[in-house]
């Protein structure tokens, strides 16, 4: 294209003025194409950006609501399960004691 525009601009060719109308069309059609292009790519790039804050946005939420609700440390949460069941095993052998005993045992 350039070359073809060169020699229609120095008179190489027979009809000078198609020549370069010629070639300047096939500019605009590369350039058009270069747009089209860039139009596609920056819609694409338009959509990853909002997709990326969409992901940001879902996690700065969940990690608002896991504060909220009081993030388990877990050793925290075992040693008191713990705990619990220790009382719960405590009171129940001493509701057993209790349930068996009966009047006659008092006196």
């Amino acid at each position: 294209m350039i070359f073809g525009l060169a020699a229609a601009l120095q008179g190489g060719a027979a009809d000078p003025g198609a020549a370069a109308r010629d070639a300047i069309s096939g500019f605009d059609a590369s350039l058009e194409s270069a747009n089209r292009g860039q139009t596609i790519l920056g819609a694409r790039i338009a959509w990853v950006e909002t997709l990326q804050q969409s992901q940001l946005d879902r996690s700065l939420t969940r990690a608002e609501e896991q504060a909220d609700v009081g993030g388990v440390e877990l050793t925290e949460a075992i040693a008191q399960l713990q705990q619990t069941l220790t009382v719960l095993e405590a009171t129940q052998a001493s509701f057993g004691r209790l349930s068996s005993l009966s009047l006659f045992d008092a006196i």
